[in-house]
């Protein structure tokens, strides 16, 4: 538990940007834009990810008797410090993205997918009939 402490602490001091400022891990890649993630039009936060994370890992840990030896512990206090870092910004709750981070395309798939499981759903409903 010291060690994903300290990881933590350490990882969102020097790793994260001030509120406001691109992160210093700038990258762009698949659904991740200029450091942040993006899904189907929304800015996904690194508390969003981090609390489910950290909730499993403590079941883990406390119901299965060696995944604590696996870093279990670790891995939960790596990620209540990242979800609690993550709360610390004002944007917190704001998953809407600004036109410059905004991605067209990805839009666009989105969208298209949507309406693609739409239509089988309308088909599985008329099959049915």
């Amino acid at each position: 538990m010291i060690f994903g402490l300290t990881l933590g602490l350490v990882y969102a001091k020097y790793r994260f940007g001030k509120e406001g400022e691109n992160p210093k891990i700038d990258c762009t890649c698949g659904p991740v834009h200029n450091g942040r993630l993006q899904l189907c039009g929304y800015r996904i936060h690194h508390w969003m990810i981090a609390t489910p994370l950290a909730l499993v890992s403590f079941n883990l840990a406390l119901f299965v008797p060696w995944a604590g030896f696996l870093g279990c512990w670790d891995l939960m206090t790596f990620s209540s410090v990242m979800a609690i870092h993550g709360l610390t910004y004002s944007d917190r709750f704001d998953t809407s993205l600004d036109a410059s981070e905004a991605s067209e395309s990805e839009l666009s798939e989105c969208l298209d997918s949507e309406t693609d499981s739409q239509e089988y759903s309308v088909r599985d409903d008329m099959d049915a009939c």
